[in-house]
């Protein structure tokens, strides 16, 4: 049986059927967010382990048209979770330790089509999911 596992989640954007999440772990279990979001019904985009489906642009941008031949690509390339900020204590001196990395590039585009294309009003959300027995968020579908 696995540990005890804490994550809190903020809704940052709405968007047509999909969600941009800010995720807070509270505890540090190997797929701890995907598994939450999983649990959740709201599987991470791309994540075929957990049940998230790849992210395409005919999904939402109306009047999308593939030019005839073509094969239409996710528009981001793995999962669509990313760690923009981490922080920690220095293993040594106990310091704290702050850690940021941009958004890479192709889940920024993904956003800005989002943005442009499915838009919808809504204002920010918070909640937490728990789990127990887990060893153990993103742009997941839509939040309700």
């Amino acid at each position: 049986r696995g540990k005890k596992s804490r994550t809190g989640f903020t809704v940052l954007e709405r968007y047509h059927g999909y969600t941009l999440l800010q995720c807070r772990p509270y505890t540090g279990r190997t797929h701890q967010i995907r598994v939450h979001l999983q649990r959740q019904r709201l599987p991470i985009c791309g994540d075929a382990v957990y049940g998230g489906r790849p992210l395409f642009l005919s999904k939402f941008k109306r009047k999308y048209r593939l030019k005839e031949g073509d094969t239409e690509r996710p528009l981001i390339s793995s999962v669509a979770l990313h760690a923009e900020f981490l922080g920690l204590a220095h293993p040594v001196t106990g310091a704290p330790v702050e850690i940021t990395a941009p958004w890479p590039k192709d889940l920024a585009v993904a956003v800005k089509y989002l943005r442009r294309y499915a838009q919808v009003s809504g204002g920010p959300a918070e909640g937490v999911a728990e789990a127990a027995g887990e060893e153990a968020p993103s742009v997941a579908p839509e939040l309700e």
